[in-house]
């Protein structure tokens, strides 16, 4: 991974995402998108490849809420549809910044793309070209804690002890490196100090609702340990970040909806996707008739709000579902925060079987529930 001093700075003025926050594999075989079903996804600061991946899935619609900036929202998943019209997969896939690509072929396919939108949105992405000519997948405050992150490791470790740190086949090997060299008793005294006074990373809504941004700014290193015992090169969350110039993102690795293949499917997702006005912080009001949609998807939303507004949201979402419709949730809590008598029901033994399967590792519970009968 390369420190970008840019990104460093400009960090905090970029989205809070604009590439997958989730494994989109663990989404797909959760939900089974096909024709004739509609799906409900919610985030927080999203970028919509939830929806897309649905979208291009099969699904014949999907409503995307954002509890916090819908206009992102839609500003990305419109950009994202309309440079699939324009470019091919692979060019498609330089711009997002999960292939290989020089200056010119990055510079190219950016201005292909700027000049494929009109209107707001031209006039809104060209002022912001900047934050993709690295690759849109670059653009975000999660490549500013990356660098962070990043910085930390070369200040604290030997380059050939930080290579294998990275690529080692052991794990055993990644982990006792790592906390040789950067677990250090220092940091964890200046953390646990420091940690639930202020709050270095999370949203407002998330720090006061959820106790996992104190507990994680107080000893942070237990999630970097998870992280790097996986191996952050084969991460599909992280691996773009490891990419050497000339080597492109192995297919595995890509969205699902985002590989040659499926890549038909996200041109015409846009028509499929339907990104809902809100107001910030304000809950999804879902007036369907009762059974109209066949699933959901909530990443990371409960750890934002508070025990009332979670039993109304999963009342609301449980109305709209077909009997026996999966949902499913991400969060970032210890404890399982969806409320019992909602109703949904949790599918202990599928959940189980997606948290296995989980390669992004980034939430500590991977939950999946049914619409009750």
């Amino acid at each position: 991974m390369k420190f970008n001093i840019w990104t460093m700075l400009a960090g905090w003025s970029m989205p809070e995402h604009t590439g997958i926050s989730d494994d989109l594999d663990v989404l797909l075989k959760a939900l089974k998108p096909a024709p004739g079903l509609r799906f409900i996804t919610l985030s927080s600061y999203g970028a919509g490849e939830a929806a897309l991946a649905l979208a291009a899935g099969g699904a014949d619609t999907v409503l995307a809420y954002d509890i916090e900036d819908v206009h992102m929202l839609q500003r990305l998943i419109s950009l994202k549809v309309s440079a699939a019209g324009v470019l091919d997969n692979h060019e498609y896939l330089v711009l997002m910044g999960l292939r290989s690509g020089t200056v010119e072929q990055r510079r190219a396919v950016v201005s292909r793309t700027l000049e494929s939108l009109s209107g707001a949105e031209y006039s809104f992405w060209v002022k912001r070209h900047r934050w993709f000519l690295q690759g849109l997948f670059f653009a975000n405050q999660q490549t500013f804690f990356m660098q962070m992150f990043w910085l930390l490791i070369c200040l604290l470790t030997p380059l050939q002890a930080r290579r294998l740190m990275l690529y080692s086949e052991c794990e055993d090997t990644r982990l006792k490196l790592f906390r040789r060299y950067v677990s250090r008793p220092f940091l964890k005294v200046l953390f646990n100090r420091l940690g639930s006074r202020i709050n270095f990373f999370y949203p407002k809504a998330e720090w006061r609702f959820s106790d996992y941004p104190k507990d994680f700014n107080r000893d942070p290193f237990p999630y970097f340990e998870r992280l790097m015992g996986r191996g952050l090169p084969g991460n599909p969350l992280f691996a773009h970040y490891f990419l050497d110039d000339e080597k492109s993102l192995p297919e595995p690795l890509l969205p699902p909806h985002l590989r040659p293949h499926v890549y038909s499917g996200l041109r015409a997702a846009g028509e499929r996707v339907q990104v809902v006005p809100s107001a910030p912080g304000s809950l999804p009001p879902l007036d369907f008739p009762p059974g109209s949609y066949h699933g959901a998807y909530l990443s990371n939303i409960i750890d934002y709000l508070g025990p009332k507004d979670r039993m109304e949201l999963f009342q609301r979402i449980s109305r709209v579902l077909t009997a026996g419709a999966p949902v499913l949730v991400y969060s970032n809590e210890s404890y399982d925060k969806v409320p019992p008598e909602c109703g949904l029901e949790p599918d202990r033994s599928a959940g189980s079987s997606l948290a296995a399967q989980d390669r992004v590792r980034i939430y500590s519970r991977v939950g999946l529930f049914r619409a009750a009968a």
